[in-house]
C-alpha cells in the first residue's frame, strides 16, 4: 500500500496499528494505562498487611487465620454466628502494633458503624 494515496484517517503504522495524524494510538494508549492500573491494583492488595489473626465469615462458614486462642475461637464463632446469621462475607483483621497491648481491629464487609462497634467492643472484651 503507498501511504501518501491512503486517506488521513485510515493511515497505518510500519506495525500496522491505525493511527491518527499525530501519530498516536489513543486506543492503545488507553489499555496501557488500564494494563499498568490493573498491575498496580494486584500489588497493593498482595502488599497490604494481614493481621496478626483474621477472622473471616462466608456463607455461614467461620475461618480463622493466625495466632488466637483455641477457647476464645469457639466464643468468638458462636457469636459472630449469632450475630451476623445474614451477613454473607465479613473480614476482621486483628492487629496486636509492636510494643503495646492494645488491639487494633479492622473490619471489612457491608455491616452498619453501629454493628462495628458492638464488634469491637466484643473482642475487646474476650481478647
Amino acid at each position: 500500500m503507498v501511504q501518501h494515496l491512503v486517506p488521513p484517517k485510515l493511515r497505518r503504522s510500519a506495525a500496522g496499528v491505525r493511527t491518527t495524524r499525530s501519530g498516536g494510538n489513543k486506543a492503545l494508549a488507553m489499555w496501557t494505562w488500564l494494563a499498568i492500573l490493573g498491575v498496580a491494583i494486584v500489588v497493593w492488595r498482595t502488599c497490604q498487611p494481614r493481621g496478626d489473626c483474621t477472622v473471616e465469615i462466608r456463607r455461614g462458614q467461620v475461618a480463622f487465620r493466625g495466632k488466637l486462642p483455641a477457647g476464645r475461637c469457639h466464643q468468638i464463632e458462636q457469636y459472630l454466628l449469632e450475630t451476623f446469621a445474614d451477613v454473607s462475607r465479613l473480614r476482621i483483621d486483628l492487629f496486636y502494633p509492636r510494643g503495646t497491648q492494645q488491639l487494633r481491629l479492622k473490619i471489612r464487609g457491608r455491616i452498619s458503624p453501629g454493628d462495628r462497634q458492638q464488634i469491637r467492643n466484643f473482642l475487646s472484651t474476650i481478647l
